[in-house]
C-alpha cells in the first residue's frame, strides 16, 4: 500500500547558536521519507544546537498535520533544554495558530531577528 506524505522543501542556516530552517511549499507524493519533526531533529542533532527558528513566510496554510509535527519538535527540543520558534507566519495561519490553541506552544514572531530577540509575540 502506497502512502501519501507533504514532502517539505527546507533550507537550513547556521546561524549564532541556532539553525534557521525555512519550509518550502509542500508536494504530496508517494515517500519514504520521514516526518518533517524526525527530520529537522537528525539535523539539529548533526550541528550540535537544539534551537530552532523555523520560518514560515512560503507556506499557504498550516495543516493540523503540520501543526502535529511542529508541536511534537517543540516538545522534544524543550526536553533538551532548547526551544522552537516560529516567524513569518501570515495574518491567516496566525489565526489558525491560535484557534488550535498551540500558540503557547510556538510562539510565533514576524521576524526571524525578532524570533531571536526572544520579544512578544505580536498578532
Amino acid at each position: 500500500m502506497t502512502h501519501l506524505t507533504q514532502i517539505w522543501g527546507l533550507t537550513i542556516e547556521r546561524g549564532p547558536d541556532c539553525l534557521f530552517a525555512r519550509l518550502h511549499a509542500a508536494t504530496t507524493s508517494p515517500s519514504e521519507d520521514g516526518p518533517l519533526a524526525d527530520t529537522l531533529w537528525h539535523t539539529l542533532e548533526r550541528h550540535f544546537v537544539y534551537r530552532l527558528v523555523i520560518e514560515l513566510d512560503q507556506v499557504e496554510t498550516l495543516s493540523d498535520h503540520l501543526l502535529g509535527e511542529l508541536i511534537a519538535l517543540s516538545h522534544r527540543l524543550r526536553q533538551r533544554g532548547g526551544m522552537l520558534r516560529l516567524c513569518g507566519l501570515s495574518p491567516a495561519n496566525r489565526v489558525l495558530l491560535k484557534a488550535a490553541q498551540a500558540d503557547g506552544r510556538l510562539p510565533s514572531y514576524p521576524t526571524r531577528r525578532e524570533a531571536m530577540a526572544g520579544a512578544h509575540a505580536k498578532g
